[in-house]
């Protein structure tokens, strides 16, 4: 309660270039307009940012508030991942210690009602530790092998919401590579993340011919910025 209180009194809504970016993604799919071109953007592919919306608006129409619940409900489930984060690894009131900080915590607070990938990110890669803990700890082989496969699908979440977050791939590079894990299959935290990767790309693929196409998009913003002198 603390936690949503907080965050509905220090609401912010549509506030910057990016959000109202989203929100165009989102009439394109629901007037059926082209989606897939040369002429869209990278983040047109940020899906954990954008489905939400969609949901939103399809089921209750366009409103300010629609478009940031998605941005809300990252925020509190990350505070709750943080907590079994905090028990598992420390015990119960560290997990409350973490997950007071986090609730209180000013930037939190704020992206939570922003329609900005930032707290999914946080979201998907809290939930990536969580399920990687929890195959650390299984006793059942067969159930470390299904939590190792879902931290590596957390991290795609991670990933399409800013493909930046593939670095977080080096936390569990740490663990993932020693004898004892790999005979428990940890390396399913990769395989996941690849093959589901690879799924979407062949989507991307069928749908414009190109493989690579989130790539396409990243090249065309980043020769735009080296046209207009941002970075070199």
């Amino acid at each position: 309660g603390f936690a949503l209180s907080l965050r509905v009194v220090f609401f912010l809504g549509l506030c910057v270039a990016d959000d109202f970016t989203y929100c165009r993604f989102v009439s394109k799919i629901l007037h059926g307009e082209p989606y897939f071109s040369t002429e869209s953007e990278f983040r047109s592919l940020r899906w954990p940012t954008i489905l939400p919306v969609l949901l939103s608006f399809w089921l209750f129409g366009v409103s300010e508030a629609g478009a940031v619940w998605g941005s809300l409900f990252y925020s509190l489930g990350s505070i709750v991942i943080l907590f079994w984060v905090g028990r598992k690894l420390f015990g119960e009131r560290v997990g409350l210690y973490a997950a007071l900080l986090l609730a209180a915590f000013p930037g939190d607070a704020l992206f939570a009602t922003q329609l900005m990938p930032d707290i999914a990110i946080s979201f998907f890669m809290g939930l990536s530790v969580l399920f990687f803990l929890k195959g650390e700890a299984a006793s059942d082989p067969r159930e470390a092998t299904r939590f190792y496969g879902l931290c590596g699908l957390a991290m795609l979440g991670a990933f399409l919401c800013r493909v930046t977050a593939v670095y977080h791939f080096l936390f569990f590079a740490c663990f993932v590579f020693s004898r004892r894990r790999l005979k428990r299959r940890a390396w399913l935290v990769f395989g996941a993340f690849g093959a589901a990767l690879g799924l979407l790309y062949l989507f991307y693929y069928f749908k414009t011919g190109d493989l690579f196409y989130e790539l396409a998009l990243l090249k065309k913003i980043r020769a735009t910025e080296e046209s207009l002198g941002r970075i070199t």
